[in-house]
């Protein structure tokens, strides 16, 4: 089962950073978590670093790499208020730092004009060589394209099938 915890993506640059939205629910917080007391911090989290994760995979790709970005750690993150439902969140990821083996990315969410966390999220890349990789790697694509059709500013993600030149 795949989450989809990012609603849309409103602007994307390549390279640099992307815009989206996650809408909170009475759902998103419903099961309390043991160490935070609420889920909504581990959704919200998990929403930054799909944006961020689409962001990097596109760019690797219109590199000719054909690579799935995981998030492989948290630092930093700070949470200066707790989303709650109904809340329209702003979400934004830049990419600080960028490598062949993975990259850093600066997050940040906002309800409005009141911040509600910032941080910094580390991917490490893995090759789409398996047939299962390869899915992964299609199905991402796939789900990014439907994410950003209403994508209004910078170079909208091309959706490059595997195997095709860039």
């Amino acid at each position: 089962m795949r989450f989809h915890l990012l609603d849309r993506i409103d602007a994307w640059y390549p390279g640099e950073r992307a815009t989206g939205i996650k809408a909170v629910t009475r759902t998103d917080g419903a099961a309390p978590d043991v160490a935070t007391g609420w889920t909504g911090r581990t959704i919200l989290i998990e929403s930054l670093a799909q944006l961020a994760s689409y962001l990097l995979g596109d760019t690797e790709a219109r590199e000719g790499r054909r690579v799935l970005s995981l998030m492989i750690g948290v630092d930093r993150m700070a949470f200066q208020a707790e989303p709650r439902p109904g809340d329209r969140l702003a979400l934004e990821a830049r990419v600080v730092a960028r490598g062949a083996e993975g990259a850093r990315v600066e997050v940040r969410a906002r309800a409005g004009e009141r911040p509600v966390c910032d941080g910094r999220l580390t991917f490490a890349f893995f090759a789409a060589e398996s047939a299962e990789q390869a899915r992964d790697f299609a199905w991402t694509r796939d789900h990014l394209l439907l994410l950003a059709r209403g994508c209004v500013e910078g170079d909208p993600p091309r959706g490059l099938a595997l195997g095709e030149a860039s």
